[in-house]
Parts: structure tokens; sequence; C-alpha cells
């Protein structure tokens, strides 16, 4: 099982893999040359034989090595051959010591037959005419030393330059890997000890599979750095939101504990708790909407603009009662944009809230505009007296925190001002 193998280095694998493979390759060169010798030997035998043999036999005592049949029965009778070769030529036979056991070699299979049963003595049986009649002649190739004291020096040495060979391929192999690594070995040290104030990865690296690698973990880290930094400054605003409500909570309800309060200031100050109570509910609203963003996009669909920027300037007039703030909608009734109600709806009330709430301006124009692309702007007027503002000393929903929706939704929140100096808020929706 895998979790039982012991872990191995990258550098480590691939030496591995390239020594098994040029193992692997000499092995079979070796059995190639092996075989090649083997079938030299039996070429140069067979060449010899074919010289030598109506010498021999027109000599007048043939070598020991040398029998001569005119019968398949003395054939049989020599080597138990299940089955005489009749065509004339030149075959192979391996037979047991005593000869009660033999196989004539005609592939691959009769030669496994002859390794699983240890035939260890080799013949040639050569098949001639001599005087109208079928000859049999037998060459005993053991006892023939033609060509045994070149062979097994043939094989020494291809055994030799196997070895040697083998011994070159895993330097050459555990070379290779530790030059093809070392890019890859350096990146990983680096990777280790990199800081965020470290030059980047890339810097050191050559344009190869490794430089890219490395760019990518640049991106990724310096990903990783604006996340976390996004995240900070997130939690910043999320605690600078909830702390406002929390101390007009905190005061309102200590000074509705004091005994000398008459109905004036309980009302007004039953007023100030239920603004902060709708402040937090928008403010769990618009956490809540992100949320749920940043786990599933939601599905989008066309929503009317016009009528959710009503909404939203409904509800923050509830909201700040005494606010003198006239806002003007210049946006038809059919003009849509693709999203979800929620978001939208979120959108549009921090954007107002922060301009009810923390803005001295007298007016505010709110207009959308279909060309070049679709896109809305809030574009404050002139500035009147802050006191006027309810509570303008407050702290409302932040401007940061509606950006964060806004990108979450693939659309661009940019600030900005007119040549006159007001704050002008734009949401493009169509980039």
């Amino acid at each position: 099982m895998r979790w039982l193998r012991p872990a191995m280095s990258l550098q480590k694998r691939i030496a591995l893999h390239i020594v098994a493979f040029a193992a692997l390759l000499l092995a079979t060169l070796a059995f190639g040359a092996w075989w090649v010798v083997t079938e030299a030997e039996d070429e140069v035998l067979d060449r010899y034989l074919l010289q030598t043999l109506p010498l021999l036999q027109r000599g007048p005592a043939p070598p020991p090595w040398l029998e001569e049949f005119t019968s398949q029965g003395a054939l049989y009778e020599r080597l138990a051959l299940a089955e005489i070769p009749q065509a004339p030529g030149w075959y192979t036979i391996f037979a047991s010591s005593d000869g009660r056991h033999a196989r004539w070699v005609r592939g691959w299979k009769d030669r496994t037959y002859i390794w699983r049963h240890g035939l260890e003595d080799e013949y040639r049986v050569h098949v001639g005419l001599l005087d109208d009649r079928t000859v049999w002649t037998l060459v005993h190739l053991d006892d023939l030393e033609y060509t045994e004291d070149e062979i097994p020096r043939l094989q020494l040495l291809v055994l030799l330059f196997g070895g040697l060979a083998w011994l070159v391929s895993v330097m050459l192999s555990a070379r290779l890997a530790r030059s093809a690594m070392a890019p890859v070995v350096d990146l990983t040290r680096r990777l280790h000890r990199h800081e965020a104030s470290a030059e980047p990865l890339a810097a050191a690296c050559a344009e190869d599979e490794v430089g890219m690698l490395a760019r990518a973990l640049d991106d990724a880290l310096a990903r990783e750095r604006e996340g976390m930094l996004r995240e900070r400054r997130f939690v910043s605003d999320c605690s600078h939101e909830l702390r406002t409500p929390l101390a007009i909570f905190r005061g309102a309800l200590g000074l509705l504990a004091a005994a000398d309060v008459d109905e004036t200031r309980r009302a007004e100050l039953l007023a100030r708790l239920e603004r902060s109570v709708g402040r937090l509910e928008g403010l769990s609203h618009t956490f809540l909407v992100m949320a749920r963003e940043d786990r599933v996009r939601g599905t989008r669909s066309s929503q009317t603009i016009a009528a959710l920027v009503r909404e939203a300037c409904a509800e923050q007039r509830l909201l700040f009662p005494h606010r003198m703030l006239q806002v003007q909608i210049s946006i038809a009734d059919d003009a849509t944009v693709e999203g979800q109600r929620d978001v939208l709806i979120v959108l549009f009330r921090n954007v107002l809230n922060n301009v009810f709430q923390h803005s001295s301006a007298t007016s505010l124009e709110v207009s959308w505009h279909a060309h070049p692309m679709g896109h809305i702007t809030f574009v404050e007027g002139p500035a009147g007296d802050p006191s006027g503002s309810s509570e303008s000393s407050g702290f409302g929903i932040g401007l940061p925190l509606v950006r964060r929706l806004a990108d979450m939704q693939g659309w661009r929140f940019v600030e900005e001002r007119t040549e006159e100096g007001a704050p002008v808020v734009t949401v493009w929706f169509d980039e």
C-alpha cells in the first residue's frame, strides 16, 4: 500500500527511475549480446562442420564426436527423439546425459522446454543422402572443442562490458538527476526561507519550467499577502462598524436608567436606540450577503434599478427622519442590471447610509448611464451645516465593505471627486 512506502524525495525518485531504466536497457543489450554470441557460435560450428564433414566421412576412422546412422531406429536408440528430422539439412538437438530425453529445437517453445527440463547435452544432426540412402550424421558438440576455448572469453567480455556500462549508467543517472533537480531543490530551499520582504523567487531562476513555477509561486504568495491584508482590513472595518451602535446602546441604556429622565428625553433616547438597531440589522444583512456570496455565487437575474434605489432611500429616511437631504433619482423605470436583489439593495443601502449619516451635503443626485457601459453614480451636492445631519459624528457602514461586496460580484467601485470637489461614487456593472 502507498502509505506503507517510505518517503522518498523527488530527486531520489527520478534517479531511481533513470537507474532502473538504464539497468533494464543494459540487461536487454546484454541478453542481445549473449544471443548474438551464441548464434555466432552456432554459425561458426555449422560452417566448420559443413566444410569438414565430407572429408571426415571419407576418412579411415571418424572422430569420437561424430556418429553416423542409416536408419531412424538406430538414431532413436541413441537419442530418444519423439520426431526424427527427414528433410536434408542441419538440426539442433538437446538431450539428457543418458540420451533418453531429447528435444528438437524449432522455436522458443522448444528452448523453454529445454531450459525447464535441464537438457544440457547439445548435438547437431545433419540429414543427407549417401548412395541414394538417407544418412543421419550426429555431432556431439560437447566433445567438439572447436569453439569452446573462445566462446567463454567472449561471454566474459560481454559480462564485463555490461557491468562497466551499468556502473557508468548509474553514475551518469545520479549526475543527471542532481543536475536536473538542482533548480527545484534550490527553489524549495529558498521558498522555505522566503519572507515577505525578500526578492521574488523567480529573480534567481532561468526562463524554463522551474522559472514558470517560481513565478506562479510568487503570484500565489502575493495573492496570499493581499488576501491577509484584505482580511485584516475587513476585520478592522467590521469592528469599527460594530463598535459605534454598541456604544450608542450602552450610552442610551445608561441614560434611560437615570431617574431624572423626562419623557421627551426618553423618547429621543428610544429613537436613537431604534436607529442603532436598524443600523445593526443593516450591518448583519451586509455580512450575511457577503458570507453567502463568498461560499456560493447566487443566480443572477434582471433587477429594476430605480425601484431598488427608491426602496433603499426610503429606509434611510426612516432611520434619519431629521436629515434634510434632497435626493434626485434620475433613473428610468425600465433600467435594469443583472444581479441579485439582496446584493444590490445592500450595495445601494450602504452607499446612501454613508451619505445620510456622514455627509453634510444638502442634496444627492443618483443617475444611471447605459453607455458606454452600464454604471450608476452618486454625486453629492454642496455642503451645508455639518451640525444639521443626524448624529454626524457617528460612524456608519464604511465604503470599504461596499467595495469588497462589489469586488466579489465582479463590479468596479470607484470613489472620486468632481472639478468642484464634490464626492462621487460610481459602480460599474458591465465591465
